[in-house]
């Protein structure tokens, strides 16, 4: 793979877009993920991946790949995490599609084979016990109100949670009163199946690793 080092300076204003320096030059990337990284991580002037963009028309010529963390790198693309995690799959001979449609549902993967809904959760924490909570948005809510349907309808459902940070040695899910984490607490009662892996960097590149895990979703 193809990536570039360099400095991160800060993440810009609104989302998706941070600065670094590029062969001493000012540079902005894309940030492949929601939140704020600086609510999790101090990234300021730290040694950063960046992955070249492919595309006409792009905003940003690089895309935030990965930040070092001690003798290794943490992964930050979740675009990125969704690919290699699908790579894995399909070393198990799984016949899947990604972003199928299932009664107005956009699944990450669908396994074919198995009539199997494959959802993707990438954990990012500095701390080796680990936090957990669905964010209080229309969005999540209506993902797992989804799910719980299609659960009834008889599909299978893997949820996975890839910790993308792998020193983290247990994993808590917080505040079970919330309405999202109430609705996954009934997911997993209606047989949604709950796995965990940790993303390792490996020969400059990262791989997906099957982890036995310490937590309480169940």
């Amino acid at each position: 793979m193809d990536l570039k080092e360099a400095i991160f300076v800060k993440e810009l204003k609104g989302r998706f877009l941070g600065e670094v320096i590029l062969e001493n030059k000012k540079e902005n990337c894309y940030i492949s993920n929601s939140s704020h990284l600086s609510d999790i991580f101090d990234l300021n002037n730290k040694l950063v991946l960046l992955k070249t963009n492919n595309g006409n028309n792009l905003k940003t010529k690089y895309t935030l790949q990965a930040v070092n963390y001690g003798n290794s790198f943490l992964l930050l693309n979740l675009n990125y995490l969704n690919n290699i995690f699908g790579n894995f799959l399909r070393e198990k001979d799984f016949v899947i599609k990604r972003e199928y449609i299932i009664n107005d549902y956009k699944t990450d993967y669908y396994v074919l084979n198995e009539n199997k809904i494959i959802e993707i959760k990438g954990v990012l924490s500095n701390e080796k016990n680990a936090r957990y909570t669905f964010r209080k948005h229309n969005r999540a809510y209506l993902q797992l109100k989804k799910i719980k349907e299609l659960l009834k309808f008889g599909y299978k459902v893997d949820y996975n949670f890839v910790l993308l940070n792998p020193e983290i040695e247990s994993i808590k899910l917080v505040d079970k009163r919330i309405k999202e984490n109430r609705l996954f607490i009934e997911c997993i009662q209606l047989g949604m199946k709950i796995n965990f892996y940790k993303c390792v960097w490996c020969k400059n590149d990262f791989k997906i690793v099957a982890y036995n895990i310490k937590n309480n979703f169940s």
